[in-house]
């Protein structure tokens, strides 16, 4: 184990694996390469000035109780996507907890879960839905419902990030993991659901795929800038030690 994670390097992806607890969102406006963090690209997002400039706006929900509000809807609040969740649970003695729903924005997410919990982090995507077995009936039902046009989700078209979230014992262990070439949705679901992970969201993909962490020699730091672009926000560890 590297520290507080895992890096785990297998024949389609990179994954760091950590508590859930040990994750948030930050907003970067920059290639992950240019900062200190370990992590991977966040959500959606536009560059109305092009990649080799900051980014004008998220397009995806991205709040930490660190960090702040750095995207409060998820597409302008018009679409219902996945999103996971991080809080205290008031209904278990604010036991720290992750999950996965569908939501508009951070609005959206406190009325469906309640505002008495203590929120960590909300971080936008794409509903992965790792309980409905089929790839194509996910195809037909969550991932149209959620209208991704432009999307191919059964197609080996570009790099692909995703956010899995696994139980094992009392602990809820994210798995953070990008592509080692081009993949498509289904890959990410069905690696996802060979880890044991009971859920995940897809994350940007293309050039804004990226990570950037110290492997399990501690010594080397992995780095993927994917095209070099500017990306909004990030999936980052809160402690690297």
């Amino acid at each position: 184990m590297a520290i507080n994670h895992v890096f785990k390097e297998t024949d389609d992806f990179y994954t760091i694996v950590t508590p859930v607890s040990n994750i948030t969102t930050r907003k970067i406006g920059n290639n992950i390469s240019a900062v200190d963090d370990y992590g991977i690209n966040g959500g959606f997002f536009n560059s109305s000035n092009g990649y080799s400039n900051p980014p004008t706006e998220a397009l995806s929900i991205g709040w930490s109780s660190i960090y702040g509000d750095h995207g409060s809807t998820n597409a302008y609040g018009n679409k219902s996507r996945g999103t996971v969740v991080i809080f205290e649970d008031y209904f278990d003695n604010y036991k720290l907890k992750g999950g996965i729903l569908r939501a508009t924005s951070i609005t959206d997410v406190k009325n469906q879960l309640g505002q008495n919990h203590r929120y960590k982090a909300m971080i936008g995507g794409g509903s992965l839905s790792l309980g409905i077995s089929s790839n194509s009936t996910w195809k037909d039902s969550v991932f149209s419902d959620e209208d991704w046009s432009g999307l191919y989700p059964n197609l080996a078209l570009t790099n692909r990030t995703c956010l899995g979230l696994k139980n094992s014992g009392s602990e809820t262990y994210a798995f953070l993991a990008i592509s080692r070439g081009w993949k498509s949705l289904y890959a990410c679901r069905d690696y996802l659901k060979s880890e044991g992970c009971f859920d995940g969201i897809f994350l940007d993909g293309s050039g804004s795929s990226q990570m950037r962490c110290l492997t399990n020699n501690n010594v080397n730091i992995y780095v993927n800038n994917g095209d070099g672009r500017k990306i909004w926000n990030i999936v980052t560890l809160i402690s690297k030690s």
